[in-house]
């Protein structure tokens, strides 16, 4: 699953000399999308002109930064007036990177992805040595192996993610209270909530069946407690060919999921409704729960005030204790090794990693600070839960970042809804995968 945009870093050793003629300066961005691959290659024709002592740093960065890049850029530019980041905000990065970078005309920051599910991801770029080494950065001892995993290849930090967002279990707080129930913390208790529900006429777990991308959730919620915490090699033996979704933990996550449908967990019609009918059928209280990403926490608040919901990690074991969180980064930042400005690029990143800029990259709710310090405030809809365990590194990424192919995930998706539907079986499910994971 690909999520949210990452950035952060703090100054390096290497001092960051100062210019007088930089203060007061304007900055003009540009914003792209697919049509202006060409300009984006040449050069954002918006940009403005070179300035004495001024290093100019370019920064291919997606347009859901609009918001919140200003502010940091004002804060960079008081402490370093003589290096000006300037962004071209683009609505899909992937295919105009892919050509700048190919063509050697890549900016000197540009928009990565942690793991290796995208063509812009951190281990596809890695062989090409299109990045730039981030090891010595003193954000990396700070994040969780998880995270730090997901930023390296080779064991080489090569991208920054300022905030990560969890798949997990939102749940409407009004509804669980009306019902007396508690949140349940074994696999058990959610099959009995689900039962308790029913019986009082509401929706136990509302499921967007026909939106791929949360038909998926569930799987991704499950799979860290029963494939990858346990087994944290999975991902790496699977690659070397020695481990298989079929005989792997896989197996029960799908015959969970499978489970919960026949148990009645979901609505009525749960393969014709949408994600956007399943969060609102938790937000108006027609369902106590929904598996979705922590970003959709806004979304949620459309109906009722955001104290209104929590996430918790759907439970897949009957030992509270086996239960791991789906926790992972999404779009991040690296610097481009064979740019003219390297030194300079790699500053701007330590500075993304300093609070003031994670707190600003993690405002909206949902969003998991990837370093939790002083000034950066506790995310209100996951920092109950989600916090002790990332405290604790018993959170896993979500499992598309580690497939060779988005063809993986597409499989998946498809072959659940058919599971779903029961046109389809748990075997033939994991053996598609399996198919598209070899090529």
């Amino acid at each position: 699953m690909r999520s949210a945009d990452r950035f952060t870093d703090r100054p390096t050793d290497r001092p960051v000399g100062r210019s007088a003629t930089a203060r007061g300066r304007r900055r003009t961005g540009c914003a792209i999308g697919v049509v202006g691959v060409v300009l984006a290659v040449s050069g954002c024709s918006t940009a403005p002109p070179a300035e004495p002592g001024v290093t100019t740093l370019t920064f291919t960065a997606q347009a859901g930064l609009k918001t919140v890049l200003p502010g940091i850029l004002e804060r960079w530019d008081a402490e370093h007036p003589d290096v000006r980041i300037v962004p071209t905000y683009v609505s899909d990065v992937i295919p105009i990177e892919r050509i700048q970078l190919q063509g050697g005309q890549a900016t000197d920051l540009i928009t990565v992805f942690p793991g290796n599910g995208s063509p812009v991801a951190v281990e596809q770029l890695a062989p090409g040595d299109f990045l730039a080494d981030l090891s010595d950065q003193s954000w990396v001892p700070q994040v969780s192996e998880s995270a730090r995993d997901a930023m390296s290849s080779d064991g080489r930090a090569l991208m920054f993610s300022p905030f990560s967002v969890a798949v997990g279990t939102f749940y409407n707080k009004q509804v669980f209270a009306d019902q007396g129930m508690d949140i349940p913390t074994t696999w058990s208790e959610l099959l009995e909530s689900c039962d308790a529900f029913n019986a009082a006429g509401i929706i136990p777990l509302a499921l967007g069946g026909q939106t791929a991308d949360v038909v998926q959730l569930i799987d991704y919620a499950l799979v860290p407690s029963l494939v990858y915490g346990p087994d944290p090699d999975f991902a790496e033996q699977q690659s070397a060919g020695t481990a298989s979704f079929a005989d792997s933990g896989w197996r029960e996550a799908l015959t969970k999921y499978q489970e919960l449908a026949e148990r009645g967990c979901f609505q009525k019609g749960f393969n014709g409704t949408t994600g956007e009918q399943a969060t609102t059928l938790v937000g108006t209280g027609k369902a106590a729960m929904s598996v979705l990403v922590s970003a959709s926490a806004p979304d949620l608040a459309k109906h009722a005030p955001l104290a209104n919901f929590a996430m918790f990690p759907l439970p897949a074991t009957d030992d509270p204790d086996e239960t791991w969180g789906a926790v992972a980064l999404g779009a991040g930042i690296g610097a481009n090794a064979a740019g003219e400005h390297v030194e300079e690029a790699k500053a701007f990143i330590e500075f993304l990693s300093e609070p003031a800029n994670i707190a600003a990259f993690s405002k909206d709710p949902g969003r998991i600070p990837v370093i939790q310090s002083e000034g950066v405030a506790v995310d209100p809809v996951t920092g109950a839960a989600y916090n002790p365990l990332i405290a604790e590194d018993r959170t896993t990424g979500f499992p598309d970042q580690g497939w060779p192919s988005p063809l993986v995930q597409s499989t998946h998706m498809a072959k659940a809804q058919e599971l779903l539907e029961g046109r389809t079986t748990v075997s033939d499910v994991l053996a598609a995968m399996d198919k598209a994971y070899r090529g």
